[in-house]
């Protein structure tokens, strides 16, 4: 049961062959069973991407920084910062890669 603004809201889900049979407030509807939920603790939202740093193409997990210089950063599976990229002010990709 969730609550928007004071009401309540139920939702139930249950496998149904390959598929996920879900079911609330309104009428039932199927989905597929590899459907990732939208809900940010979920880690599989995060796609991981291959790009160029150190000379070859390594797996890294993207991230947009936004505020008043928005940047889109990846991240290896170490943690390291491999990739940065942002807009100039001309309009031009500005990419930075680790080496």
């Amino acid at each position: 049961m969730s609550n928007l603004d004071g009401t309540a809201h139920h939702l139930a889900v249950a496998m149904g062959g390959n598929h996920l049979r879900v079911a609330g407030d309104g009428p039932q509807r199927t989905a597929a069973a590899t459907i990732l939920p939208a809900g940010l603790w979920n880690a599989g939202i995060v796609r991981e991407d291959m790009v160029r740093a150190d000379g070859a193409k390594v797996p890294a997990h993207p991230f947009t920084i936004s505020g008043g210089l928005n940047r889109d950063v990846w991240f290896d599976k170490s943690n390291t910062l491999v990739r940065v990229q942002f807009a100039a002010k001309d309009g031009t990709t500005i990419v930075y890669e680790l080496r």
